[in-house]
């Protein structure tokens, strides 16, 4: 069974320089692991819940 996640990507110009958020994995299984692990921030859907509803969450 596929497994879903919903996300947005969060950004914004600030001195004429582009700038996104990208979030980092939690917990022991992460730490100290930052190499290529960055993402956007997204979750999952809650039952009956809309794809832009849980991105927003």
């Amino acid at each position: 069974m596929s497994t879903y996640s919903n996300g947005i990507l969060l950004f914004r110009f600030r001195d004429e320089r582009l700038e996104v958020m990208l979030v980092h994995p939690g917990g022991p299984i992460w730490a100290k692991k930052d190499h290529g692990v960055w993402s956007t921030p997204k979750g999952l859907p809650e039952e009956h819940e809309s794809p832009i509803d849980s991105a927003k969450r």
